[in-house]
């Protein structure tokens, strides 16, 4: 009768085994500082988004997942991390929570994702047409009505430049033109409504908000924010006030404490005079849409180029 073998280890070669094994769970670094390419998004319902990338730093990530499921349409790819896809249904904001990990431990982002419905298509006025679909995606007319308190019908045209603030929050449109109103009884025009304007929109949503008109004797092309986004510079135009300066005046309106805002009494410096520490407005008329110029870098500008 044969008598089963005995497998005999020494205790050498136990605690040799032992610190193989521990070296080895302990080589991987932990995944951490997980974050996304857009922290908050705003998708729309049909369209498809664009793609969502991740970053982190420490180990190599070998395993995402998210929580809860993100709206219908969007996926995220287990192994990179990229949300993408079309969302297919109208979703609330929400938080998303992404978790990155590997053998050493996880890192998380949070992320929140609204999503909205495709803007009905709007009809070109006398026409009976719609916005292509090459249009870009919610675009929409927006009538320019600066809100005349004895003809609240009236629209401005002439929209002829538009600039954004610094923290991308405000939007100016110019107009630029004839924006005359003529009186009732055909006897000319009805120069307190006559004017110019500057149509100033809170565009820190995904809709434009309307919230005041600034009116201009007249101008030309010219306007630009202030690089500190409280205030902004737009140029005179022939007819402007006063008149001994042949419309080379430069308005300045400032953002005043209660949200408003307003143009700063007698601010019709000479060019050249509206500074920003070592930056000017350089041109002399602002007749194309004004940049503010750095003359310690050795910039001029001619008449008539901004």
């Amino acid at each position: 009768m044969r008598s089963a073998p005995k497998v005999v280890l020494s205790l050498t070669s136990v605690v040799l085994l032992l610190s193989v094994c521990t070296r080895g769970g302990s080589s991987t670094q932990s995944s951490s500082a997980l974050s996304y390419a857009s922290s908050t998004a705003i998708y729309t319902k049909g369209v498809l988004v664009t793609a969502n990338i991740p970053s982190s730093s420490g180990g190599a990530v070998t395993l995402y997942s998210i929580n809860p499921a993100l709206p219908a349409g969007l996926s995220l790819s287990s192994s990179t991390g990229i949300i993408s896809g079309t969302p297919t249904a109208v979703t609330a904001a929400s938080s998303y929570t992404v978790t990155a990990s590997n053998l050493s431990g996880s890192t998380t982002a949070t992320l929140t994702i609204t999503v909205i419905d495709a803007p009905p298509a709007q009809t070109l006025p006398n026409l009976g047409q719609q916005i292509t679909p090459l249009a870009p995606q919610d675009s929409r007319f927006e009538p320019m009505n600066p809100d005349l308190p004895d003809n609240p019908a009236w629209l401005a045209g002439q929209a002829v430049t538009t600039v954004v603030s610094p923290d991308g929050k405000t939007l100016l449109v110019l107009t630029s033109g004839y924006n005359r109103v003529y009186n009732t009884d055909s006897a000319g025009f009805k120069w307190p409504d006559s004017k110019e304007y500057v149509f100033i929109y809170d565009i820190s949503k995904h809709t434009p908000v309307k919230r005041q008109v600034v009116q201009v004797p007249n101008t030309y092309n010219g306007i630009v924010f202030d690089p500190s986004g409280k205030a902004f510079y737009m140029s005179g135009g022939m007819g402007d006030f006063p008149f001994d300066k042949a419309g080379d005046n430069v308005h300045i309106v400032a953002l005043g404490a209660d949200g408003t805002w307003v143009e700063q009494p007698g601010t019709e410096p000479e060019p050249k005079q509206v500074k920003h520490g070592n930056q000017v407005i350089a041109d002399r008329l602002c007749r194309l849409p004004c940049e503010v110029v750095d003359f310690t870098a050795g910039q001029d500008c001619d008449e008539g180029q901004s």
